[in-house]
């Protein structure tokens, strides 16, 4: 029953939930609770529960108690008695004070008392003592104490009149509880190098393992070590542009001379592809990966322009480009994000030995960084941030041979690129869980081999449409990637952050308009499927020849 309201009658038997709320008021016996009561006001009457009774105000009866008795405040009863098998739940608040059964009659204690700690404790909560239960006269006492607490251990004491619970520290670790690298390391440093006295050791004192394994996570910096491994293929977005591009200014009209062999003559195609071309390319990639040993699911994106200038230089078609984004590395689950601004150029180049094509790239990029984390546990609350710069050089190739079947072509490749990323210290601000970082680099290898079908068609208004799949293997290997991390007053600890999958699908599908013989408009898809992770890239290309 739900209040404001009044009851009056006896409970003889309750299987199911009886809620007496604040403002309301029972009258009568519950002669046999296997259910749940729960009551927050005044109950006039006696209880007999081998349930569930979850109360507080006031129950002017006697109270017998042989299942679970949950405080939810502090209760005032005319008398209580526990069975042997029974439960007294108690949560605990800061500086001594709890919540209090109080008996006006006699106690009588057996069962178990099983305490739980409230939001608001801090280190110096603990050493002190509880009161619990007070009554005109105690008989007996409580079998036992638990806590759901890792670090804290209860213990029991009496006078003829009071029942009171102590915590002091136990001996277990940290660390022990920490299941993952990440969580023992900053664990081990809460403990061992900042230590009693310290607010962030106050806070993680009063947790449970399941909590103080979400607080070890939160505090790790785990993000910073994500963005690391997100860099390389944010790089790899740019640097395929560049490749790409080698491709596209080569397969205009007449380039391979693929298309003339469907035209109704030569004639019909314009042969512009000596000629020096402008181009610009809008993208946008985002991609996600699952956590692995212990580390959480990511999410990154990117997305912005490069601007490219390309010629023939005897058989080489080299060009330069320029490129500006943006991106983020997000890492939901420990409320943290790394947003960046990126701005860089690269070189590009090409050559066609008969129906073998290679095609270089190289680029580089300076990142503008900020970082926001939230740490959010027990009692204690902060927002974290920091700023920061990093830097990505890559250097690409991929080799590619042509098989023309007229209107067909079937073209196997091979690429490789190799991406080196370097970030520079910092520290955070915000709180005492502010980290502090030392610079980190690392590098990346990429490899893949797959194989791409085209398909070209002259339109009768003398645009040639181009389009093309692919499916591929890419293999990645990387060295480096952790974040060296320190808490105020710790030495530099090494965090692992959730890295893409090192075998993924490649698979990729464009169309290519070539306008007429000056202007071009390309739109694609690229894809990488792992079992774990996978990047998503789209771009729409325009370039005109002059």
């Amino acid at each position: 029953m739900s209040g404001p309201s009044t009851w009056v009658g006896d409970v003889v038997s309750n299987d199911g939930m009886i809620f007496n709320a604040a403002g309301s008021s029972w009258t009568g016996d519950a002669l046999a609770n296997a259910g749940t009561i729960t009551t927050t006001s005044l109950w006039t009457g006696n209880i007999t529960s081998s349930g569930r009774l979850a109360a507080g105000g006031s129950i002017t009866g006697a109270v017998a108690n042989t299942g679970e008795l949950e405080l939810v405040g502090d209760l005032t009863v005319g008398s209580v008695s526990f069975g042997g098998d029974a439960f007294f739940d108690v949560d605990l608040e800061a500086a001594g004070v709890g919540e209090m059964l109080t008996s006006t009659g006699a106690a009588a204690l057996d069962g178990t008392v099983r305490v739980t700690a409230g939001s608001t404790m801090t280190s110096g909560d603990y050493l002190t003592s509880y009161d619990i239960l007070t009554a005109s006269a105690i008989t007996g006492e409580f079998d036992g104490v638990t806590t759901d607490l890792a670090f804290l251990a209860p213990t029991l004491s009496y006078t003829s009149t009071t029942a009171s619970v102590t915590l002091q520290r136990n001996t277990q670790e940290f660390s022990a509880v920490g299941v993952t690298p990440n969580q023992q390391a900053v664990a081990n440093q809460i403990e061992n190098e900042l230590g009693e006295g310290n607010a962030l050791y106050g806070a993680v004192l009063w947790l449970t393992p399941e909590e103080a394994q979400s607080a070890f996570d939160q505090l790790s910096g785990e993000v910073y070590a994500s963005a690391e491994a997100a860099a390389a293929g944010k790089a790899m977005v740019v640097g395929d542009i560049a490749l790409d591009r080698v491709d596209k200014a080569f397969d205009g009209i007449n380039a391979r001379g693929s298309a003339s062999g469907y035209a109704a003559s030569s004639a019909d195609l314009a042969d512009g592809s000596g000629s020096t071309a402008l181009w610009t390319e809008f993208y946008g990639a985002f991609d996600n990966a699952d956590g692995d040993n212990g580390t959480s699911a990511t999410d990154s994106s990117v997305s912005g322009v490069a601007l490219g200038l390309d010629g023939l230089l005897g058989d080489w078609r080299l060009g330069m480009m320029l490129n500006a984004g943006t991106g983020d590395t997000n890492v939901a689950a420990l409320g943290s994000t790394v947003t960046g601004t990126s701005y860089g150029f690269g070189v590009y180049g090409g050559t066609n030995w008969g129906d073998t094509r290679l095609a270089l790239a190289g680029t580089y990029a300076r990142q503008d960084n900020a970082s926001t984390r939230t740490v959010a546990f027990g009692n204690f609350t902060e927002e974290l941030s920091a700023d920061y710069a990093s830097t990505t050089m890559l250097a690409s190739a991929r080799l590619s041979h042509e098989f023309d079947f007229g209107a067909v072509s079937l073209i196997p490749y091979a690429s490789a690129a190799y991406v080196d990323h370097r970030t520079d210290g910092f520290s955070e601000t915000g709180g005492v869980a502010a980290l502090t970082a030392n610079g980190s680099h690392s590098a990346t290898t990429f490899g893949a081999i797959g194989a791409t079908v085209s398909y070209q068609m002259l339109l009768e208004d003398g645009v040639l449409v181009t389009a093309t799949g692919s499916l591929g293997w890419q293999h990645s290997f990387a060295e480096g990637g952790d974040a060296s991390l320190a808490l105020a007053g710790g030495t530099p600890i090494t965090i692992s952050g959730t890295s893409p999958d090192s075998d993924v699908a490649a698979i990729a599908a464009g169309v290519n308009f070539d306008l007429n013989d000056t202007t071009a408009l390309d739109l694609s898809y690229g894809g990488q499927i792992g079992a774990g992770s996978q990047t998503h890239v789209v771009s729409g290309t325009w370039a005109t020849k002059f």
